[in-house]
């Protein structure tokens, strides 16, 4: 039978190697989940001419009186 400290040792010890071994199944995943993800690149700006939008319309008659 162990005493307490060493209780307290081994359950540590188990903690540390249980957490780890989740840390390695995590990045594992992660990593083969990126490589499943395609990269995707902004597409160039597209610039249009043209008058589709609302044009202002003065008038070049001084009304006003």
């Amino acid at each position: 039978m162990l005493t307490a400290q060493g209780r307290r040792e081994r359950a540590y010890a188990h903690y540390v190697a249980r957490s780890s071994k989740g840390r390695v199944k995590q990045q594992r995943r992660l990593s083969s989940l990126r490589a499943r993800i395609p990269e995707l690149f902004p597409s160039p700006p597209v610039v249009t001419t043209g008058t589709s939008g609302p044009e202002s319309v003065t008038s070049s008659e001084g009304g006003g009186e």
